[in-house]
């Protein structure tokens, strides 16, 4: 249900906002019980968005991590496209980000590993996992 129909419904129990200061004010119909709900249903919506973007951000960090410090190679045949090979990132201090970002794309199922050579790796495409 879109924002449209909930103000139309039951569901849009907001009479007014108001600001005092540095806090706004939410007036709602239904007394304690319905604020308490509104404030939760407002908080999970925040959290939920946050969640979203810190997963967005770690993942971009993560591939690029692999993709500006590992050697890329262009493949042909039936493993088609670059792979990156993570034993020897460049300089040595990005060995452990490098490390990091390959773990993290794991546990998320974004990162393949080249059948014939394990230590090449191609991160996935966020959009074509979502």
């Amino acid at each position: 249900m879109g924002l449209a129909e909930a103000k139309k419904g039951l569901l849009w129990p907001i009479k007014g906002v108001r600001v005092e200061g540095d806090k706004v004010i939410i007036a709602v119909k239904g007394g304690n019980d319905v604020a308490r709900r509104l404030c939760g249903e407002l908080l999970d919506m925040f959290e939920g968005e946050l969640h979203q973007l810190e997963q967005a951000l770690a993942y971009s960090s993560a591939r690029s991590d692999i993709e500006c410090y590992c050697n890329g190679s262009r493949h042909s045949g039936p493993h088609i496209g670059v792979w990156y090979d993570i034993t020897s990132p460049e300089p040595d201090e990005a060995k452990e980000m490098v490390n990091e970002a390959v773990r993290y794309l794991e546990l998320r199922k974004l990162l393949k590993r080249h059948p014939e050579n394990s230590d090449m790796v191609r991160p996935l495409d966020i959009e074509a996992i979502a």
